[in-house]
């Protein structure tokens, strides 16, 4: 079985469950939606989650070194710190503030990246066990059961977090601002800084951006709703997925 077609069927199966579970009358009868959220608002963060965070195939395959060089960042978060202290008017700009603006900015990107991060996993799941293509939802949500519960518990941790980033919105502007800076400073030293790499942190930036948009649409109550709302719906889909898995190996 070819990995790069199981995982094409994976992320095209994926992206049909989450519009599924996202449907507006499958929510309402689940899980009722807060009463300010209409088809057209739950639909503008559908397409967010789809967009940034399970992208097609194709889209993923011009994103995979941007891939790459987040998880870099994250793990050598010197790298960026050097540019940012080599400019003075950034380091005036956020003072003391600088330090979790950083640290902030690298959790957004863990969080994007843990999205992706258990697919390897399913993929080989899906090779061992000899899942026909395309991915059913039926073997879909058998291939997500052989998933740990430390997986999943990461996984809503870091969702969480995005969530706390993009709900303060101040600090969200002073990671665009970080970042904004950032990228002008590496497209000047080309002979430094690849391409990829520029283009790993622009992508960073339009994510948070598209994010920042998203909420800044909503009131601060709303905003407190909505990310409650789809941690619960997150939640509850990660228990029956368990539950189920527990349920077939007995």
């Amino acid at each position: 079985m070819h990995e790069q077609a199981v995982r094409e069927a994976f992320i095209y199966a994926y992206r049909s469950l989450v519009e599924a579970r996202y449907d507006y009358d499958t929510l309402q009868a689940k899980h009722p939606l807060p009463p300010s959220f209409d088809r057209e608002r739950l639909e503008r963060f559908r397409t967010f989650f789809l967009t940034w965070f399970y992208p097609t195939p194709e889209k993923r395959a011009e994103l995979d070194a941007s891939f790459a060089h987040l998880q870099d960042y994250i793990r050598h978060p010197d790298k960026l710190l050097r540019i940012v202290i080599d400019s003075g008017k950034l380091m005036l700009q956020l003072g003391r503030h600088l330090p979790r603006v950083v640290q902030s900015g690298l959790h957004t990107f863990q969080s994007f990246l843990q999205a992706t991060r258990f697919e390897e996993h399913i993929i080989q799941e899906a090779i061992r066990q000899q899942i026909p293509l395309p991915i059913s939802r039926e073997h879909l949500l058998t291939l997500l059961g052989t998933l740990s519960m430390e997986d999943i518990d990461r996984f809503m941790a870091h969702n969480e977090a995005l969530f706390a980033t993009l709900h303060d919105q101040p600090l969200v502007q002073k990671i665009l601002t970080l970042m904004k800076a950032l990228i002008a400073k590496m497209e000047e030293r080309p002979q430094t800084w690849a391409p990829e790499e520029v283009q790993a942190l622009r992508f960073g930036y339009e994510l948070l951006q598209g994010g920042n948009d998203l909420f800044n649409q909503l009131s601060l109550a709303e905003q407190e709703q909505i990310t409650e709302y789809i941690l619960q719906v997150e939640r509850s889909f990660w228990e029956e997925v368990v539950f189920s898995n527990l349920t077939e190996k007995k």
